[in-house]
Parts: structure tokens; C-alpha cells; sequence
């Protein structure tokens, strides 16, 4: 029982620990975006705009279609 306990703690702080690495990574990302000017531009800010430069330059470079996963 207390190998439990220690598994779930164990596995709290790793997901904190993820959390703060992506916040960072969008404190970041944000800061970024500020310096460079694309703040001015609304439809590249704010999360959405992230995750649309990401999607589009890897489904661009890659030459493959990237398909959503499935889970069980």
C-alpha cells in the first residue's frame, strides 16, 4: 500500500513538472512574439496562433499528412 501512495506522488510531480515546463515554453513563446511584432497580428496570437505555425510549417516541410490519434 505505501508503494502505491509513493507511485501516485511520484507521478504527481512528474505531471506538475510537465505543466511548468509548458508554461514556460508559452511564457516564452509569448515573450517572443511580443519582440518580433506578430503581437499586431490577431489571427497568430494567443495559443491558437502557436499551435497554427506549428501545424502548418510541419505539415509543410514534412510532405505527409498528419491524421489525429485515436484513443482506447
Amino acid at each position: 500500500m505505501p508503494s502505491d501512495v509513493q507511485a501516485i506522488e511520484k507521478r504527481l510531480l512528474q505531471t506538475m513538472d510537465m505543466i511548468l515546463v509548458k508554461k514556460k515554453r508559452i511564457a516564452l513563446a509569448k515573450k517572443g512574439s511580443v519582440v518580433n511584432g506578430a503581437q499586431n497580428n490577431p489571427s497568430s496570437s494567443g495559443i491558437w496562433g502557436m499551435l497554427k505555425t506549428v501545424t502548418t510549417s510541419v505539415s509543410k516541410g514534412s510532405g505527409e499528412s498528419i491524421l489525429p490519434t485515436r484513443r482506447y
